[in-house]
């Protein structure tokens, strides 16, 4: 039995698979990275720029005296 040689990580919210070598997120669906790797690589859910930005937006409207100014 193959183990798979990469573990890439990858946002399944907006389909952003990163990439180590040029440190940069880069779109692609499930089906494309089964079509480029095959069976190579083990995704892990992560947290891509986009959702971070959300995250903070999210935070920012929910605790909106932590960002008042003095």
């Amino acid at each position: 039995m193959q183990t798979a040689a990469l573990t890439g990580k990858f946002c399944s919210q907006h389909d952003l698979l990163f990439f180590p070598s040029l440190q940069e997120w880069l779109p692609f669906t499930r089906h494309q990275i089964y079509l480029s790797f095959g069976d190579t690589i083990t995704l892990q859910e992560a947290t891509c720029p986009k959702c971070l930005q959300i995250a903070h937006l999210l935070f920012q409207a929910q605790f909106p005296w932590l960002y008042s100014s003095v």
